[in-house]
């Protein structure tokens, strides 16, 4: 029998992370003097942190300040999640007719990579974990 796959990206698909970006990237701004409105947080949700950042603060920023700010919102989103995630409505029942129906290998798209340590996350309340074969860091999808 042919085996078949499904990767489902993370974040926004199996589980709820946006208020934990949301608070982290508004307590970066606070930190570093940036102006932070909903309005902005929502209109680059989902774009890489080396991209908001020059927008968040209004001129282009040195790689290695970049880096450094990155590196402390990422810090932060981590530490506000803990083990509060939440799975998205369906998302449960989704992976596990999906697995007894077509016999499917369910892989995770991480797309803050795993050298972030994000995949931590991923059996957080989910009890879907025993269905997942592996997971994939973003740069690979």
């Amino acid at each position: 029998m042919e085996q078949m796959g499904v990767i489902f990206d993370l974040d926004g698909v199996l589980v709820d992370t946006s208020q934990f970006h949301k608070r982290s990237w508004f307590e970066l701004a606070g930190k570093e003097g940036y102006d932070m409105s909903d309005e902005f947080f929502y209109s680059t949700f989902g774009m890489q942190n080396y991209q908001i950042l020059p927008l968040l603060a209004g001129a282009e920023l040195p790689a290695e300040r970049l880096e450094q700010m990155a590196q402390w919102k990422e810090r932060r989103y981590r530490e506000l999640m803990g083990s509060e995630v939440m799975v998205m409505e369906g998302a449960e029942e989704l992976v596990a007719e999906l697995f007894v129906a077509i016999v499917v290998i369910v892989s995770i798209l991480v797309s803050g990579g795993l050298e972030k340590g994000r995949p931590s996350i991923i059996g957080v309340n989910l009890r879907i974990l025993s269905k997942i074969r592996g997971v994939l860091p973003g740069q690979m999808a």
